[in-house]
């Protein structure tokens, strides 16, 4: 991989699908077509200052163990506070076969910024 800096190492997992970025305008028609799974990873301290949104599923509640047995078809979406510790666990999914997996850009603070400003932003 090329990058400004120069050559770097990319690792590919053998089967590891592409993950799909999706903006807060997107993940809204997404919810609104109740057509994909909203997987909150914020940590517990993280979560008090803008509650889940009222689809989502928190990770740290229900496990990992229980959401990777979701059939590996299920089409993800992972959130955070800012859209990067989503992304880690969007591509540990793909990583474990999961097919369909996109991360919100910008996260909980796009989504109260751009959707919902009754959403603290933090």
């Amino acid at each position: 991989m090329s990058t400004v800096q120069g050559d770097g190492l990319n690792l590919q997992f053998p089967g590891a699908q592409e993950i799909g970025s999706l903006s807060v305008q997107q993940l809204k028609a997404r919810l609104a077509a109740n057509d994909i799974t909203l997987i909150d990873v914020r940590p517990a301290h993280g979560r008090p200052q803008a509650t889940p949104l009222l689809q989502a599923r928190v990770l740290e509640d229900e496990g990992y163990e229980n959401l990777a047995a979701l059939p590996k078809d299920t089409p993800l979406v992972f959130i955070c506070h800012h859209g990067i510790s989503s992304r880690g666990m969007a591509e540990r999914f793909a990583a474990h076969g999961f097919s369909d997996v996109h991360n919100v850009e910008g996260g909980m603070d796009a989504w109260a910024a751009e959707v919902d400003s009754s959403v603290p932003r933090y």
